[in-house]
């Protein structure tokens, strides 16, 4: 059959004259693009895109920033902000990245410092854009908890909370640079707030929760909050002084009564999938849980120095072994832990020797008898039922028999918390070498500040702060 020139126009005329269509898609934590799209479609080359408009707004929080810009045509845009400030040797540099091509691009800028100036230009456009802003002050109840940190700063950032003394126990969870910048910050409750923390990318953002709520008696609520400081999940739950996430579950204890279950709850579906409870002769108050990677692994620690430290089959729910002050139950120990007890903050670690099949470390409150608090880092072979302490650490004078972290970040260095629950010491936050040497320290400012636990992150896992995180 043959087609007319008039059948050949009347389809290209019909195919040309589609209307345009737009829709807007957050792809992402960090960015959001507005995508308009038409048929036929043209994309510009990056080196050919002009910028009609390039604008910045206050974000959620002080450091954070929204950049909105306006291209002739759908491209990428690529922004580069920077502020004339050195920590260290490293600048204060960061560069965000639209996720795909677009007319309009919002796109948000985390972390930065407060109360400083930054200029930002794009870098792929025919002639770069160029603007300037200026970050606001942090809340006045946050400012002027901690003196300067002392001693060499690594790279990367550090999460952990806060909490003002008993008058009006304002509780925050912060996390800054380890120059002492504060880079994030979402206000907790009443008193001792949230104390099991995590920066866990997978999950978008915080995962917090445990602690007590004021003096209501009520435990604080696993939570999730995104790196804007927004909440974006809560279970009710009361959960008790710990929280764990792991492969799109959260996992806690839930005080029942007068002791503990831990739970696995999906963030999905938001169902609870596992729970454990121990037995009625071995009924624990748990006050720190980590879980293994394949998830086939429970350690915890109790309130009661007499429990130690246990391990829990999670396929059988079986207690395998246990360490503990009168003795060691499954296990044969090769430097015996005197006053082992109120153990606040247990781990799961990589092991560097393949004779170990569970490496652990954990913050050893101890008792007024021993009278210090230690640090304490365990291999376990349980093939033969042994169990070998590989590292140990305390300093003169520290002893706090309440509250209490330890994080053993990628380099093999341990940052502690010198926590300061019962008033009698600065709360101190610690990085020690593998060798032992006490390299970062940051205290608090007087004894009426205390915290609980702190995390390392590292440079490249958050902010986009290419300064820490070369490309």
């Amino acid at each position: 059959m043959t087609t007319s020139f008039f059948q050949v126009l009347l389809a290209s005329l019909t195919l040309w004259s589609c209307s345009p269509t737009s829709q807007t898609t957050e792809t992402s934590v960090d960015t959001m693009s507005t995508t308009e799209t038409s048929v036929p479609t043209t994309t510009t080359p990056p080196d050919k895109v002009t910028v009609i408009s390039f604008s910045t707004s206050a974000g959620e929080m002080v450091t954070e920033r929204v950049l909105s810009i306006e291209l002739d045509s759908q491209s990428l845009v690529t922004i580069e902000c920077t502020a004339d400030i050195l920590l260290g040797y490293l600048e204060e540099k960061h560069k965000v990245s639209s996720p795909s091509s677009a007319y309009m691009h919002s796109l948000r800028l985390r972390g930065l410092l407060p109360e400083t100036s930054y200029s930002c230009t794009t870098v792929n456009t025919e002639q770069n854009a160029t603007v300037d802003f200026t970050t606001g002050p942090l809340p006045s109840t946050l400012v002027g908890r901690f003196n300067s940190p002392t001693g060499t700063p690594p790279s990367g950032f550090m999460l952990f909370n806060t909490v003002l003394g008993t008058d009006d126990n304002e509780h925050w969870l912060v996390i800054q640079d380890y120059w002492g910048n504060i880079r994030w910050y979402v206000s907790g409750s009443a008193g001792n707030g949230i104390i099991g923390l995590e920066y866990e990318p997978d999950a978008g953002g915080v995962v917090a929760g445990g602690g007590f709520i004021g003096n209501s008696g009520s435990l604080y609520p696993p939570s999730i909050y995104d790196i804007s400081g927004g909440l974006s999940l809560r279970l009710d739950i009361q959960s008790d002084h710990d929280i764990d996430y792991l492969n799109g579950s959260l996992y806690s204890p839930v005080l029942t009564g007068g002791s503990s279950c831990i739970q696995r709850w999906s963030i999905d579906g938001l169902e609870q999938t596992w729970e454990w409870c121990g037995t009625k002769d071995n009924n624990y108050k748990v006050n720190s849980i980590s879980i293994s990677t394949d998830e086939s692994t429970l350690l915890m620690t109790t309130y009661a120095p007499s429990e130690g430290i246990i391990k829990v089959n999670m396929d059988s729910g079986i207690v395998d072994w246990s360490l503990r002050t009168d003795g060691f139950s499954g296990l044969s120990v090769d430097t015996p832990i005197f006053g082992l007890g109120l153990q606040h903050d247990v781990n799961i670690i990589d092991c560097e020797n393949v004779d170990y099949d569970l490496c652990l470390l954990v913050y050893d409150n101890g008792t007024p008898e021993r009278g210090y608090s230690q640090i304490l880092k365990y291999g376990v072979n349980e093939k033969k039922m042994t169990a070998t302490l590989l590292r140990a650490f305390t300093r003169k004078g520290w002893f706090e028999s309440h509250s209490g972290g330890v994080h053993e970040m990628p380099n093999r260095q341990w940052l502690i918390t010198i926590a300061n629950l019962t008033k009698e010491r600065l709360t101190s936050y610690l990085i020690i070498d593998t060798d032992g040497n006490e390299v970062w320290e940051m205290q608090s400012e007087n004894t009426n500040i205390s915290g609980y636990r702190a995390r390392h992150i590292q440079p490249c896992d958050i902010f986009n702060h290419t300064g820490m995180c070369p490309e």
